[in-house]
């Protein structure tokens, strides 16, 4: 199931029409919408995370989408 990950699925995942308004919301936020690159699993990061524990598939794959976005 790799393969890149299209920010609006995230956002729309998350409840939103598209990920700007999801990067605005969660800009400042503590914890943020993370999305694992092997299995698309979703769940919340710290902003800054590249190497996040995915629940799902046991690895270290999960991302911030903040990170994926070029913000941090």
């Amino acid at each position: 199931m790799s393969g890149p990950i299209d920010l609006n699925d995230v956002a729309k995942d998350w409840g939103y029409d598209d990920d700007l308004a999801m990067l605005e919301d969660f800009i400042s936020d503590s914890l943020v919408p993370g999305v694992c690159k092997v299995c698309k699993f979703s769940t919340e990061v710290e902003p800054n995370q590249k190497r996040g524990w995915c629940d799902d598939c046991g690895t270290t794959s999960v991302v911030s989408v903040m990170v994926l976005a070029d913000i941090i």
